[in-house]
């Protein structure tokens, strides 16, 4: 449903797909019901019209650059084999190849089409976000995927209630992270046939939650060759987010100590972004 008009101070929850914006938005709204809104997509413009389902509930009557917006990330690799998972495809096997050129890339070109716009989309949209924050004073709080799931769920629950000047006690948390742990998720995922069909009071979906309960590491299903070159090509999220690893040898080598050094702007060497 859209928002309440003028109930009161609203937010937005968005991250790329399978990076934990769900159980955030879950606890978001636990704390204000019905003033969250969540979204996969960069919302950059005022938006008029609402469509159901979870994906894109607009509405929100002003400036989105006032709306405090928490975003979540994640290991783009471990998101984009989670999301293939969940369309049906999660028994795919990855095969690099190197092109006339000397680069690798995957064997399977629609593979290959998939990851690469999974990989562009989201990682334009995320970082889009730490920019409209540190360069448009949007306020903006960056959660990561693997905090969520590796770390103490009440402790999240916390750190959103500051973000979102929610005084909470303890015990309230603890119900809050009780409500929405992976485990009681994983039942209600359980009780539908497949991921297109889903709870309208929590958003989770039917396959929701796999056989290893989100555990980081899927990624390396892809080919690391493949993986050096798209981080190397998209260096400002994987930076940004220390997502280091995945870079090539020859990138941590010579770039990221000079980045480093001489505080020289991450986005001077990825071309998605203008500096």
């Amino acid at each position: 449903m859209p928002f309440p008009p003028e109930k009161g101070k609203k937010y937005v929850v968005s991250g790329m797909p399978r990076s934990g914006s769900t159980v955030v938005w879950q606890i978001a709204n636990a704390l204000l019901p019905g003033l969250v809104m969540r979204s996969h997509c960069y919302i950059h413009t005022r938006a008029d019209e609402f469509e159901e389902g979870g994906e894109l509930e607009f509405g929100l009557g002003k400036d989105v650059n006032e709306i405090p917006t928490i975003v979540t990330v994640r290991d783009p690799f471990d998101a984009f084999i989670s999301h293939e998972r969940v369309k049906g495809r999660g028994d795919e096997k990855y095969i690099e190849v190197v092109s006339p050129t000397g680069l690798p890339h995957l064997q399977n070109i629609e593979q290959r089409k998939r990851l690469e716009h999974f990989i562009r989309t989201y990682i334009f949209d995320t970082v889009s976000y730490f920019l409209s924050g540190t360069k448009g004073g949007r306020n903006v709080f960056f959660i990561p995927y693997e905090g969520v799931i590796d770390e103490d769920l009440i402790f999240r629950v916390t750190g959103i209630a500051q973000f979102m000047d929610i005084e909470i006690s303890s015990g309230r948390a603890r119900e809050i992270a009780d409500m929405f742990s992976i485990e009681r998720n994983k039942k209600i995922a359980d009780t539908y046939e497949n991921f297109d069909y889903y709870c309208k009071e929590t958003f989770i979906h039917g396959d929701h939650i796999g056989p290893t309960m989100g555990q980081p590491g899927g990624g390396n299903l892809i080919p690391p060759n493949v993986r050096a070159l798209l981080a190397d090509m998209h260096s400002a999220y994987f930076f940004l987010f220390d997502y280091h690893s995945h870079f090539s040898d020859e990138f941590k080598e010579t770039i990221l100590p000079i980045v480093k050094l001489n505080n020289i702007e991450i986005f001077s060497l990825d071309p998605s972004f203008e500096v």
